[in-house]
């Protein structure tokens, strides 16, 4: 797990803790705040994709009246969207 989150035996870990000078803890942080925006932005492009290839009348872009929106914007929609429900998702979780 340590070589996964560039712990000591990581060259691009090594590199990043020798040039940014990051203590283990924020290391850590740095590395899940990477892994979460990752996670949301391949799960609002699957999001903005399954819209796409549905093109019914009951999509979400139709549905919000989205179909005159540019793409770019649908898109930060689906990034927007998605952030905060995973933000809700945590705070109710707890």
């Amino acid at each position: 797990m340590t070589k996964l989150a560039g712990g000591s035996g990581s060259a691009v870990g090594k590199y990043l803790k020798d040039t940014l000078r990051l203590r283990e803890g924020l290391e850590r942080i740095a590395f899940i705040l990477f892994i979460f925006s990752i996670t949301c932005h391949i799960t609002s492009c699957m999001w903005y994709l399954v819209a796409n290839l549905e093109a019914s009348p009951n999509s979400w872009p139709q549905r919000y009246s989205m179909q005159d929106y540019s793409e770019t914007e649908v898109k930060k929609t689906c990034h927007f969207n998605l952030i905060i429900s995973y933000i809700l998702y945590a705070f109710i979780s707890l």
